[in-house]
């Protein structure tokens, strides 16, 4: 499976769900530090990010979960790696767009 998509791709998937979901965070951002702490995790071949609210009663305010995961060896990501072992990391609260985007805007986000 090709993860790359070009550019025009990428900024009509952000803008359609954009569009859908006017008002929303737009998206997380996350220091690499914190990226690279849960790939570097003992078994740890990639992440996996769930979606989730941070509280029901605000259902605009959409955040992530980010978990490792480790490859079953056909390529599938199935298994996390924070169910392995006790102490692995689980990452959320990125800086969220809005407030924090990019500016001025740009492709991904308008």
């Amino acid at each position: 499976m090709p993860y790359d998509i070009p550019l025009p791709d990428a900024a009509t998937k952000t803008q359609q769900f954009q569009t859908l979901y006017s008002g929303n965070t737009k998206g997380l951002s996350f220091p690499r530090n914190e990226i690279l702490e849960i790939l570097g995790q003992p078994n740890c071949t990639g992440i996996r990010i769930y979606f989730g609210l941070n509280d029901s009663a605000r259902p605009k305010d959409i955040t992530v979960v980010i978990v490792g995961v480790k490859d079953n060896g056909s390529g599938d990501f199935l298994q996390a790696v924070d169910m392995i072992n006790t102490g692995n990391k689980i990452k959320n609260s990125g800086n969220p767009c809005p407030p924090n985007c990019s500016l001025p805007a740009n492709d991904l986000n308008r």
